[in-house]
């Protein structure tokens, strides 16, 4: 321990963000005890056989095992409880949490904190409570797995944080730049996406120059109000530097690419919804104003979203379309042969540009056997459903509620693969079972997932969103998607049971294994919490005041009650003291673990 260890060489570093080589040496260690520089195979010191130092997950930081002291309920709160947590001396630290209820202990390694389900209202000062929440727990590092939001194994190394990244106009190529190659006709792919093959038959039969034809805006051109005044507000462009997918002005543009229009829906499962007149009609039909929008993909910005290089995406896209232009670097722009979203709004979307306005929001992936056919083997129809409600509901308090539909059937590996994955999951030794969920559509797809979460803020971000104040999904992607693009998720809206069949339970004990996030996961935690336990320690450096505090930022959600210092993973709201139950195996002290936490108390 008296030597200093020797000073590593530097070394240049690797461009951010680039996937390293795999034929480079990894890098020699530096030994803590005698300053050895020692080979990377090598797991013990050659000069001295002190063990190789563990490498701590830099996503780690700021967490550390504690083992619970004392456990006990808050006097009046059924779903809260105060622990005394032992985090030992080698981890010196303060914790903050919700200063009516806690106090720092004299030694700087014993931690007072409150855990607690949060409440659905968080904005409300009395209902923030530190969470005990398995989706507060770092998640299994993805080096090994695809990047951005795909989670299928992949060869080289992928990038854990999404990269929403925000071009630079005055120096790369722009949502504007899209905007005009669009208007000159300079892009890959073909203007009809999806439909494009039925439009070229239609095209011949017909005799007309359809791709001339919708260039063309006729006088009865109509823009929807709603839409068309947010998106011509500048305020609302702030983040539309982030945009990937599609061109931001393609209301107006030649070819048009987004067009918007009111409707009303007539959904069985909504006939209770309060009658309003406005929002919900006598006849029980719900208003909404729709928009839907058809891809342009930005291909140097969507290369950097999804973790490849220019080129490596320019070969990938081209092998699957077969179309050459895709190799042609002075063409940028690309529309995919893929279907787009809509977006369905609630009230008025004008409220969005005050940001004081309360939104609720659902992003929501096709899957046309549930949400149209009603099939029960998953739970998409049943969320939808839900998410709509609750969009309607938020709308009729003055708010705005949002869903977007996104077609991308099957994860997006259509519905061929998909159904053959029900065959394989429901014919199964055993039955369908939720350990086998991921399995099969890994044997048969190759992959797991094809969606790449983090296109899908784009359409959030052109609408100026900056704060959801109810997120109806339980999916880690999405919201980590969402985050990465600067919008503040407040709350995170579970399905509730009551719209959950038992066929169902496979599909959403499967994905809540995986990572989702999940209310009734939290409160078993909480509830199987006791004296000897061990739980994640949010360590944020913090120092708890019994004064009030004024209002504070931590990790972009404001706060009452606390000072931190810190980010602290997935926080979401009213401090946060411990999370995850651990098995006793991990070392008080230590660093948590790279996995699911148990929810037995074991």
């Amino acid at each position: 321990m008296g030597k200093k260890p020797k000073e590593k060489p530097a070394k240049a570093k690797a461009k951010a963000g680039a996937d390293p080589d795999p034929a480079a040496e990894p890098d020699p260690w530096i030994c803590e005890e005698c300053g050895q520089e020692n080979p990377a195979e090598e797991t013990i010191c050659v000069a001295c056989g002190a063990p190789k130092p563990a490498v701590v997950d830099p996503r780690f930081d700021g967490y550390v095992v504690g083992l619970v002291q004392t456990c006990e309920p808050v006097p009046g709160k059924d779903k809260l409880k105060k622990l005394e947590v032992d985090v030992g001396e080698s981890a010196p630290l303060r914790i903050v949490t919700n200063a009516s209820n806690v106090k720092v202990l004299g030694r700087e390694s014993q931690i007072v904190a409150t855990l607690a389900r949060d409440n659905r209202c968080m904005s409300r000062p009395n209902r923030r409570a530190a969470r005990l929440s398995a989706h507060l727990v770092p998640r299994l590092c993805k080096d090994a797995f695809g990047a951005c939001g795909c989670n299928s194994p992949r060869q080289s190394q992928g990038s854990l944080v999404p990269r929403i990244c925000r071009n630079d106009p005055a120096t790369g190529y722009s949502w504007r730049d899209v905007h005009d190659d669009l208007e000159a006709g300079v892009y890959a792919g073909c203007y009809g996406w999806d439909h494009a093959a039925y439009w070229g038959i239609a095209e011949a039969k017909a005799g007309v120059d359809l791709k001339e034809w919708y260039k063309t805006r006729t006088e009865a051109e109509f823009y929807l109000p709603e839409f068309k005044e947010l998106i011509d507000d500048p305020a609302t462009h702030r983040d539309w530097d982030r945009i990937s997918t599609f061109d931001p002005l393609g209301m107006t543009a030649h070819p048009p690419t987004i067009a918007a229009c009111k409707a009303k829906l007539d959904i069985p499962e909504l006939k209770d919804l309060r009658i309003d007149g406005q929002i919900v009609l006598p006849s029980n039909e719900i208003v909404t104003s729709k928009c839907a929008i058809s891809y342009a993909w930005n291909i140097p910005l969507m290369a950097e979203r999804v973790g490849l290089s220019e080129q490596e995406l320019r070969e990938a896209l081209h092998k699957f379309s077969h179309d050459s232009r895709l190799l042609d670097p002075n063409v940028k722009t690309y529309l995919p042969a893929v279907g787009g979203l809509t977006i369905y709004t609630f009230g008025d979307a004008r409220k969005l540009k005050d940001e004081k306005t309360e939104v609720c929001v659902r992003v929501h992936d096709e899957c046309i056997g549930s949400d149209v056919f009603g099939s029960d083997i998953c739970s998409c129809r049943p969320y939808l459903i839900f998410a709509l409600r609750e969009a309607v509901e938020c709308a009729q308090r003055g708010g705005v509620g949002v869903v977007i539909y996104f077609r991308k059937e099957g994860r997006s590996l259509g519905e061929v693969i998909k159904f053959r994955v029900y065959n394989a999951r429901v014919n199964q030794d055993g039955g369908d079972r939720p350990e086998m969920y991921f399995h099969h559509t890994e044997a048969i797809a190759g992959i797991r997932d094809a969606r790449f979460q983090t296109m899908m803020p784009d359409a959030l971000n052109w609408m100026g969103i900056r704060r959801i104040d109810l997120l109806c999904s339980m999916s880690n992607e999405k919201y980590e998607a969402i985050t990465g693009a600067g919008i503040q998720v407040v709350k995170r809206v579970d399905l509730p049971d009551t719209y959950i069949k038992d066929s169902m339970k496979v599909e959403l004990d499967a994905k809540i294994a995986s990572g989702y996030h999940s209310d009734r996961v939290e409160e078993e935690q909480m509830l199987h919490t006791s004296d000897g336990s061990r739980v994640v320690v949010a360590k944020v450096g913090a120092i708890v005041k019994d004064e009030p505090l004024a209002k504070t930022t931590v990790g972009g959600c404001p706060s009452e009650g606390m000072l931190c210092d810190s980010t602290m993973l997935g926080w979401s709201g009213g401090g946060a003291g411990a999370a995850a139950l651990l098995p006793d195996s991990f070392l008080v002290g230590g660093p948590p673990p790279d996995a699911r936490p148990r929810t037995d108390g074991k």
